[in-house]
């Protein structure tokens, strides 16, 4: 077997190792470089999307600025809304007569039978300045005009103004066996709490049929209040009324008559 004989010299593999590892040191340098160069572009490009996203957002705020209104005009807006929200609750908070009809109807005791019902919004007595107790404030200064009303904020005046200017009469005729069941029919009417007065106009004495019987007249006027407040007489007659109706969303005229 012949043995193997290098003929090359000890230095010439040590310079080779030499070159070699200078070889990967450059390439790896070069990696390096290439690297942090393409790291700075892209950090370059970034900044300048970011300065981009930045100016746009600025004028975005600036065209959101100039469509955002002021805060008077914002005051006025919601003034106006809600002069038109109370009028729309004052307009529904009305009691239509067919729920009017159900409470008269449903507080009939057995044997009491109505021969006539009329309804119809009447005036109401004028009241004196000095029962009132309010007195109207005296004006800032001598000079000073009075703020111009909104439109819906004038209806609405005219509204609370009718209202406590007139109510809802019902004029109310029938028949029944006795002076207690009468008795009975006005103390269900007043339990019902849809009523404000209760009259009892007159009652005498009538033939029917070979029976006599006692015919009245009564005159009931209306409470001013919400329609839910009905829900008593409606749940001794037996309807249940469903929750929309039973809720107390409406307003009262206070809470209607309060400023903003």
């Amino acid at each position: 077997m012949i043995p193997e004989t290098d003929f090359v010299p000890e230095s010439y593999k040590l310079a080779r190792e030499r070159r070699k590892r200078k070889q990967w040191r450059l390439m790896a340098m070069f990696v390096a470089l290439a690297l942090i160069a393409a790291g700075s572009i892209r950090q370059r490009q970034i900044c300048f999307a970011l300065a981009d996203m930045r100016d746009q957002m600025h004028t975005n705020v600036e065209r959101l600025r100039s469509q955002v209104k002021g805060a008077p005009e914002l005051n006025d807006e919601l003034t106006r809304l809600t002069a038109q929200a109370n009028v729309i609750t004052f307009l529904r908070s009305k009691l239509p007569p067919s729920r009017i009809m159900q409470v008269v109807s449903n507080a009939l005791p057995e044997h009491v039978t109505l021969t006539q019902c009329r309804m119809g919004i009447e005036l109401l007595p004028k009241r004196p300045s000095s029962a009132s107790g309010r007195r109207d404030a005296p004006p800032a200064s001598p000079d000073a005009k009075p703020a111009e009303k909104l439109p819906a904020q004038k209806d609405l005046d005219d509204l609370l103004k009718r209202s406590d200017e007139s109510a809802l009469f019902v004029e109310l005729n029938g028949v029944a066996p006795d002076d207690v069941a009468i008795a009975q029919y006005l103390a269900a009417l007043t339990d019902s709490g849809l009523f404000a007065d209760i009259t009892l106009k007159f009652t005498d004495q009538l033939a029917m049929s070979d029976h006599l019987v006692r015919r009245f007249g009564a005159r009931l006027r209306l409470n001013k209040m919400e329609p839910w407040r009905v829900r008593k007489a409606e749940l001794r007659s037996g309807d249940a009324p469903s929750a929309a109706e039973v809720s107390p969303t409406a307003m009262t005229h206070d809470e209607i008559r309060r400023p903003t």
